[in-house]
């Protein structure tokens, strides 16, 4: 299945304080906590590592069909490398594709299925240029268990979307 999570960096500065012990605690196992300690760039490797996670999360709630939790403990980084990451879940490794720039960091894991992504300024934006690539009119809806996926006239495709600060990501199969 498919993932994916965003983060805005210049907004995640401003609204959040991620070194708080107990935040720290429910968010890192030991080990992710000890590569965030180690890191040049610490505040950058836990929302890399928190992208990774929440992607993850993403690709197995529509995999497994579990309702909604928040528990990022359950989901263990492996490996983490400077745009990959290995995340386990339930005996599962996802294989995690990791962008970085100045401006954000974008995770996303597709389990091996092909699929592509847009990420704009807003909802509208996004939709806009994935209408544009089709051809056709597009819109975003949910399923029963409130899943997004894209409705085109042709067919409907599986999405996974995110947005955080000043950008929205749409991430879809192909």
């Amino acid at each position: 299945m498919l993932g994916n999570d965003i983060v805005d960096l210049t907004e995640a500065k401003k609204q959040s304080n991620i070194f708080r012990p107990r935040y720290f605690d429910k968010t890192l196992t030991a080990s992710e906590q000890y590569i965030v300690q180690q890191s040049v760039n610490p505040e950058l490797c836990f929302w890399k590592i928190w992208t990774c996670k929440e992607a993850v999360y993403k690709s197995a709630q529509r995999e497994f069909g579990f309702k909604s939790f928040y528990n990022p403990l359950q989901f263990n980084i492996e490996c983490l490398k400077e745009f990959q990451a290995k995340v386990c879940y339930n005996y599962n490794i996802y294989n995690v594709d990791i962008e970085i720039n100045n401006n954000f960091i974008y995770s996303f894991t597709s389990n091996d299925f092909k699929t592509d992504y847009c990420i704009l300024s807003s909802q509208f934006s996004v939709l806009q240029q994935i209408s544009t690539k089709f051809n056709q009119p597009i819109s975003l809806n949910k399923n029963e268990n409130g899943l997004p996926y894209l409705k085109l006239l042709s067919h409907d495709k599986i999405c996974s979307i995110t947005h955080h600060g000043a950008y929205f990501a749409i991430q879809y199969l192909c």
